[in-house]
């Protein structure tokens, strides 16, 4: 069994494939990341090629992660930034669009793209060549293969947030002794052909977000911070292709759209009534569904149960106010977040991360 870190790492495989991941894990194509010689164009909708600049005095408006390298693009659409944080053998490209107004851009590039990718903040809609038109919702991620970049993306006005992980075929290929619903995914990518390793995507969970957090936010310098951060996105895959795993053979339930507004409403219940969670049988009720196409089309939307879903905001939301302000009393997040007593959210979150509320508060630094 394998831990990375901290104790809020899970359990994995062994060491035989951790040190074979360490060896092969992420490897980037081609270089994003300079300003003078991009290797990705960008096209704006009013078809003006986008510049890039580096980006020199913090912006307000973006997360800027420490010794990451940095391009940013600005126009009548908005504002772009592109980070790049690397481990041993590595790379993660981090990206932030702060749109002003309803836009859409072309992307081309004629290197291969292998990534693990999470939308972090609201919704992504594109048409990839080969692919057709790929949506996925916040907090959703899949893995995907592109043998070249051609894509239209679709942003809305605000502020939309994504997380790559750049995987080499190599660790994939190695990681198919463990997890072999690899074998077709990788099958497509030696035929170049465009690929999703999922026709649904999977919804990550608190524990993922956290580590993706914890990425933004490594206290390290030097070779201490690229072992920190190599470790992070070897657990970051792991619990990846463990949900993926989980349900590897779902089968598309027929949902009209005005089927998926009404699921796309539950969720916004259970994110915003945390201290008063309602049933299945409640929300079912409330939006005007059936509870098996609630449960059902749940799943198929957000790639959980309704259950997890909660369980997943709840442990997200109880790492913020234990992080944010120390002030508020174990007691009172219990209460916030719809728990009987201390005991009860004690034991979920121990269950859930491993460690107790006390002693992770204890432990996060101030």
């Amino acid at each position: 069994m394998v831990h990375f870190l901290n104790n809020l790492t899970v359990h994995y495989l062994n060491a035989n494939f951790v040190t074979k991941a360490f060896n092969l894990f992420l490897k980037r194509d081609f270089n994003l990341l300079n300003q003078d010689n991009m290797d990705l164009q960008i096209i704006s909708d009013h078809n003006e090629e986008v510049q890039y600049k580096e980006i020199i005095k913090p912006a307000k408006q973006f997360l800027l992660i420490e010794d990451a390298q940095k391009v940013f693009a600005q126009g009548d659409y908005g504002a772009m930034l592109f980070q790049q944080i690397s481990g041993n053998d590595c790379s993660i490209w981090h990206s932030t669009y702060n749109m002003t107004r309803d836009v859409w851009f072309r992307s081309f590039s004629n290197f291969p793209v292998l990534e693990l990718h999470f939308m972090l903040r609201s919704d992504f809609r594109t048409v990839m060549a080969g692919l057709g038109e790929v949506i996925m919702q916040q907090s959703q991620f899949n893995f995907t293969y592109l043998p070249y970049i051609d894509t239209r993306t679709v942003f809305d006005a605000g502020s939309h947030e994504t997380f790559d992980l750049h995987l080499s075929s190599e660790f994939l290929m190695m990681a198919t002794e463990f997890y072999p619903l690899l074998n077709d995914f990788i099958n497509s990518m030696d035929k170049q052909q465009a690929s999703k390793l999922s026709k649904i995507n999977h919804v990550a969970n608190a524990r993922m977000l956290l580590i993706i957090q914890e990425i933004f936010s490594c206290p390290y310098t030097g070779d201490l911070k690229k072992h920190y951060i190599t470790g992070k996105v070897l657990d970051l895959f792991l619990l990846a292709m463990d949900i993926v795993t989980e349900h590897p053979t779902w089968k598309e339930f027929v949902l009209k759209r005005s089927d998926v507004e009404k699921i796309h409403a539950v969720k916004d219940i259970l994110i915003n009534e945390l201290d008063e969670p309602s049933t299945i049988i409640q929300l079912s009720q409330r939006v005007g569904l059936n509870d098996f196409k609630l449960k059902k089309g749940f799943k198929q939307v957000f790639g959980t149960t309704i259950f997890d879903y909660r369980q997943q905001v709840r442990m997200k939301k109880a790492v913020e106010l234990l992080t944010s302000d120390k002030s508020v009393s174990i007691s009172e997040i219990a209460f916030m977040l719809g728990y009987n007593g201390i005991n009860a959210f004690s034991g979920a979150f121990k269950k859930y991360f491993g460690i107790a509320p006390t002693s992770f508060r204890n432990d996060y630094p101030s």
